[in-house]
């Protein structure tokens, strides 16, 4: 299952990682650029996460 969500801080360290194979370095935001966006416009950044099935199950039996 995939769920959406707006960007959270916990999130930079895979943006970054994002950003820097899709621009050259001269292009891609600095982290910087991207704490300061996170703080004022996380809503315009969507998240999507992968819920593996297995890991509810473990969940559920401990």
């Amino acid at each position: 299952m995939i769920t959406l969500r707006n960007v959270q801080l916990k999130d930079l360290e895979q943006l970054l990682f994002i950003e820097n194979e899709g621009f050259s370095k001269e292009e891609a935001a600095s982290k910087e650029a991207f704490v300061e966006r996170i703080g004022l416009i996380a809503d315009t950044f969507i998240v999507a996460e992968k819920v593996i099935l297995m890991d509810l199950l473990l969940l559920s039996l401990i």
